[in-house]
């Protein structure tokens, strides 16, 4: 058995080696790398997408919190300024039924000392009258 180097064999070796390494380049390491590539820009697309989605999130939470504060605020602030209101109401409904009621008193107290003047004066016209009738009770007794 005789082992001889072939050059031409070599030669036919090496060329077909060239020809698939570079179909191989073209068919598959090319599209390959390409895929690579676009789903890498892909994934920073997507990444750049949530970043900025976090940080609208964030901004609206935030933006959210503001406004549920200021609600509360207002809502305070309308809610002082009704027990303010309902106070002054309470106030001058109260004054205005003491002026009434001191009114009705004075007629009251008006309206007695007629009433007084009245029986006083009627008692001193009974009078006569009374003692006779006293002075029948007693000796009847």
């Amino acid at each position: 058995m005789d082992i001889s180097v072939n050059v031409y064999l070599m030669l036919v070796v090496f060329v077909t080696f060239l020809l698939l390494m570079w179909l191989s380049n073209v068919w598959i390491y090319k599209p390959m790398l390409a895929n690579m590539d676009a789903r890498e820009g892909s994934i920073g697309q997507d990444s750049a997408f949530i970043d900025k989605t976090t940080q609208e999130i964030a901004h609206l939470k935030q933006e959210a919190s503001r406004q549920l504060k200021e609600a509360r605020i207002q809502a305070n602030k309308i809610l002082q300024d009704s027990l303010q209101k309902a106070c002054e109401d309470y106030e001058n409904t109260l004054a205005q039924k003491e002026n009434d009621l001191q009114k009705d008193f004075e007629m009251f107290v008006q309206g007695l000392k007629e009433s007084k003047s009245e029986l006083k004066l009627q008692l001193t016209q009974d009078l006569p009258a009374l003692e006779v009738s006293l002075q029948q009770k007693i000796s009847q007794m």
